[in-house]
């Protein structure tokens, strides 16, 4: 056999051991990235589930407030008729 036939069959060996080699490798980490996708879904699903809480809150902080805005409305309308209607009894005395 010759050195240039010796030194092919070498670059060849070699070329198959690291293609072995990064196939091992990409297979171990895929196995190792499993349980972290189930944890990534699971936190996306949380993540929504926390985002649809999070607009119904805001939904309801907003209803509250304009219902606090409505009733501070009332309470002066209801102030300012009382206030007339005293002026105008002590002016009546």
């Amino acid at each position: 056999m010759s050195n240039e036939a010796h030194s092919n069959k070498l670059i060849e060996t070699l070329t198959k051991l690291v293609t072995l080699v990064s196939l091992c490798l990409a297979v171990f980490a895929a196995w190792k990235a499993l349980p972290v996708d189930e944890e990534i879904k699971r936190l996306q699903a949380e993540t929504q589930r926390l985002d649809l809480a999070l607009k119904q809150a805001d939904s309801e902080l907003k209803g509250l407030e304009s219902s606090r805005k409505i009733t501070l409305e009332l309470y002066q309308e209801v102030k300012k008729v009382i206030e007339k209607k005293t002026r105008v009894l002590r002016k009546k005395t």
